[in-house]
């Protein structure tokens, strides 16, 4: 089998030596790309392909014919023409203050005049030796600009907003350049994670296109079902075997782990694998988290504590297209921080709300941020979690409620009685604060639920109410209802009551209804549980 790329950034070397490397096939819509704008924006997740695909058009612009050897755009019409190039990754550049940042990118730009044989004067700002390089370079053909990662000096300092600012002053000053020097140029490609406004990039410069959410970029980054298929069989028949399972049940697993993500506003096209976990889940034979193993920002994580841990709403978000566009460095919207970093993607679109649904888009991420955002709000270690997870679902694919309830019971009696939960009240009040405590074990509750099975449905709403939680498995569907301060059998008829079950008597499997009471003063279940069995008979 051909080398999995882990790690490797660089087109040239994916390319260099022909059937080392699996490279999955871009350049289809790299030259929808190219032919047919010439400024672009692209914001994708952190570890979605971006510094790759700048790597790509780099070779590309740089007329390297013999790297797209048995490519899609090796049999086109491209016309291959050989650009001078300014290729700018600001993960190179000294972003720890802004008079390194400032420096980082003068010696940057030496350095790229240096490779052209190209003198710049010394004693310039960084803005005039940016357009002495650029009219320098178009003496000998239009000038390709690439600038990877253009928000991270200000990603690096989001905590901090007086430096954040300073950082986007600076950028500003280098984004104006290629405004002002559109004449000289002949493709401006630039890649972020976020879209800031006031950059200078989305009010400035001329004929800039976002084609974040546009469908000619929806599958430039990460994998579609068809590529994972169609490229990496050996590789998902290796895993099937170290897992002892079947092919379907191996593709299922990594859809389930890894697929999810959408970046197209029409939802015209597939959805896409993350690439990064899916290369390290073919490569290690193993499902597990790794896109967020490679680094969480510490800032994302402080937001989500300081909104009182919303892990349950996103599970269904209603986000203004308006607010997707752009926002500012003092004013970040978490949802939509979440989306653009990947937490959250798109599932919806609705033309006369011009709103988006986004959600959780698969399993790795929500799994990942429970084992962060629990141990948070319990002081439990993930390691005890994963147990109860374990011992929760023994428990419900039996049938043992009682033995469900018991460690539910448990699993609260080890959160510790000192944790304090916000109101965010002016002054106290009692109902506030009993809301907020609901609230809070409620969304514990939740993350539990989410990790237990892949069918799960929170807040499930019906004609006559809504279900505070159903669960299905292989045998049964559990449906739970919870009170606060009443009791278990208040909770069970109130399922009873509003017919709860009857959306899924017809599937054939046994149903349980479970009442559950959460006692506010001992902060725990009661044991006064109760639950019911329905048996179904198989649909005709």
């Amino acid at each position: 089998m051909k080398l999995l790329p882990i790690g490797i950034q660089t087109f040239e070397k994916i390319r260099e030596k022909p059937g080392q490397y699996l490279y999955v096939d871009k350049t289809r819509e790299l030259y929808e790309l190219a032919t047919s704008g010439s400024v672009y924006f692209l914001s994708r997740p952190r570890r979605f392909g971006k510094s790759l695909l700048c790597s790509t058009i780099k070779s590309l612009f740089e007329d390297r014919k013999d790297l797209f050897e048995g490519l899609w755009i090796a049999q086109s019409d491209w016309q291959w023409e050989k650009h001078p190039i300014i290729h700018l990754s600001f993960a190179g550049i000294t972003r720890r203050s802004t008079e390194e940042l400032r420096k980082g990118l003068i010696e940057f730009l030496r350095r790229t005049a240096h490779d052209y044989g190209i003198s710049l004067p010394g004693g310039t700002t960084l803005t005039e030796q940016f357009i002495i390089l650029i009219m320098s370079l178009a003496e000998r053909n239009k000038v390709v600009i690439i600038i990877d990662e253009y928000d991270k000096p200000i990603l690096d300092h989001i905590t901090n907003f007086d430096v954040a600012h300073q950082m986007r002053e600076i950028l500003k000053e280098l984004y104006e350049v290629v405004k002002d020097l559109d004449r000289y140029l002949h493709f401006v490609f630039i890649t972020g994670v976020t879209k800031f406004a006031k950059t200078s990039i989305f009010s400035g410069i001329n004929n800039l296109q976002d084609i974040s959410l546009s469908p000619v970029a929806a599958t430039v980054c990460g994998f579609t079902y068809e590529e994972l298929t169609d490229n990496f069989q050996p590789f998902i028949q290796a895993l099937a075997e170290k897992r002892k399972l079947s092919a379907e049940e191996t593709t299922d697993q990594l859809r389930r782990w890894y697929n999810g993500y959408s970046f197209d506003a029409d939802g015209e096209n597939p959805l896409v694998y993350n690439p990064f976990s899916i290369l390290l889940a073919l490569q290690n034979k193993q499902f597990k988290n790794y896109w967020f193993e490679s680094g969480t920002p510490t800032f994302l994580i402080n937001l989500i504590k300081k909104n009182n841990y919303p892990i349950m709403d996103f599970q269904s978000v209603k986000i203004a297209a308006s607010q997707l566009a752009s926002f500012e460095i003092d004013k970040i919207k978490l949802d939509v921080l979440m989306q653009q970093t990947g937490y959250l993607t798109i599932t919806g679109y609705d033309e006369g709300s011009r709103n988006y649904s986004v959600s959780y888009p698969n399993f790795e991420v929500f799994a990942a941020l429970s084992e962060i955002i629990i141990p948070m709000m319990t002081e439990l270690e993930p390691a005890a979690l994963n147990d109860y997870v374990v011992w929760f679902r023994q428990a419900l694919q039996a049938g043992d409620i009682e033995h469900f309830c018991k460690t539910l019971k448990q699993f609260f009696t080890e959160i510790p009685y000192t944790i304090v939960v916000e109101d965010g009240a002016e002054k106290p009040k009692q109902k506030s604060k009993q809301i907020t405590l609901e609230k809070y074990y409620q969304t514990i509750f939740f993350v539990i639920c989410r990790l237990l099975t892949r069918q799960v449905w929170i807040e499930q709403a019906t004609n006559t109410g809504r279900i505070d939680a159903v669960l299905e498995f292989e045998q049964r569907i559990v449906i739970v209802e919870f009170k606060v301060n009443q009791s278990g059998r208040a909770a069970l008829e109130q399922i009873k009551e509003k017919k709860y079950a009857d959306s899924y008597v017809r599937g054939g499997k046994e149903i349980l209804l479970v009442g559950i009471n959460f006692d506010s003063q001992i902060r725990n279940i009661s044991d006064d549980w109760m639950v019911e069995k329905l048996i179904c008979a198989n649909p005709k």
